[in-house]
C-alpha cells in the first residue's frame, strides 16, 4: 500500500525527517513578517500583525522564530511526532500562544475558532495536498486568518530526495532498519507501505495558487523574491 496524508508524514517523521537540519524554509517569509512588523509599527497600519499561526510548524523552530520576533504564535502539523518534537524543543507558554501552543491538525481542518490569527504562516505545505483538498484548506486559512497570509509553495517536483537521502532513524529504529537506509527503505522495513512516487501532489505556478484565494476576501499584497529553486512566495491581505 502507498502511504497518503497523516499516514505519509507521520512515518516520514518517525524516520526522522524534519531532524536532518533542512527544515528551515520558513526562514525567507519570517522576513516578509519581520517588515511588515516594522511598518506597522511605524505607520500604524489598519491590519494587525500580533499573532500568527504556522501550518506546518514541522520541529517547531518558525513558531520559535515568531516568539523571538515579540510575536504571539502557534503551530499546527499533521504528524503528532513533529508536534511532539516541536513540544519538546520549544516547550508550552500559554504566554506566547494562541490557545495550545502545538497541535496535531491538517491544514484542510485547523482547531481554532474564526479570525483567531491576525496572520497564518505556511511554508511549503500546499503542494503536498491532493487537488481535491486545496479548495478546503483554502476555506480553512482564509477562516482563521484575520487579515494575513504567508505562503511559500513548491512548484517543483519531490521525486528523488526520498529514495536517495538517507534517514536519520528517529527517535529508535526497529529492528531491520539500517543506519544508512534512505527514507524510503526505512518506511518501508518500519510499516511494511512504500512511500508515493511523488511527495508533491499539486504542483502549480503562483499565479494558479492566488486565483485559488479569489472566492475569499484575501488579495495578493506581493510576492517575495525567491530563490528558484525556493519558488514561490507570496503575501496576502484581507480587502475588507
Amino acid at each position: 500500500m502507498i502511504l497518503k496524508g497523516e499516514a505519509l508524514y507521520e512515518a516520514l517523521y518517525r524516520a526522522g525527517y524534519g531532524s536532518e537540519g533542512l527544515m528551515v524554509h520558513y526562514k525567507p517569509m519570517l522576513a516578509e513578517i519581520r517588515k511588515l512588523k516594522t511598518q506597522q509599527q511605524q505607520q500604524q497600519q489598519q491590519l494587525q500583525l500580533r499573532s500568527v499561526l504556522d501550518v506546518g510548524c514541522s520541529h517547531g523552530g518558525g513558531v520559535n522564530a515568531l516568539w523571538k520576533m515579540g510575536l504571539n504564535a502557534s503551530g499546527v502539523d499533521i504528524s503528532q511526532t513533529a508536534v511532539d518534537m516541536a513540544r519538546r524543543s520549544y516547550g508550552e507558554d500559554p504566554r506566547r500562544c494562541i490557545g495550545s501552543c502545538w497541535q496535531q491538525a491538517p491544514v484542510t481542518r485547523l482547531p481554532f475558532a474564526n479570525d483567531s490569527f491576525d496572520a497564518i504562516l505556511s511554508t511549503d505545505v500546499l503542494e503536498h495536498l491532493e487537488p481535491w483538498e486545496v479548495n478546503r484548506a483554502v476555506r480553512e486559512l482564509t477562516r482563521v486568518a484575520r487579515n494575513w497570509l504567508f505562503l511559500k509553495i513548491s512548484n517543483r517536483a519531490e521525486t528523488i530526495r526520498m529514495n536517495s537521502t538517507i534517514a536519520p532513524i528517529a527517535p529508535i529504529a526497529p529492528r531491520g532498519v539500517g543506519a544508512r537506509d534512505t527514507f524510503a527503505a526505512a518506511v518501508r522495513k518500519r510499516t511494511g507501505h512504500e512511500l508515493p512516487p511523488q511527495l508533491h501532489t499539486t504542483i502549480q505556478p503562483v499565479r494558479w495558487w492566488v486565483d485559488r484565494f479569489a472566492t475569499t476576501p484575501f488579495r495578493q499584497h506581493h510576492r517575495v523574491g525567491l530563490e528558484s529553486w525556493a519558488c514561490c512566495g507570496v503575501v496576502l491581505y484581507k480587502d475588507f
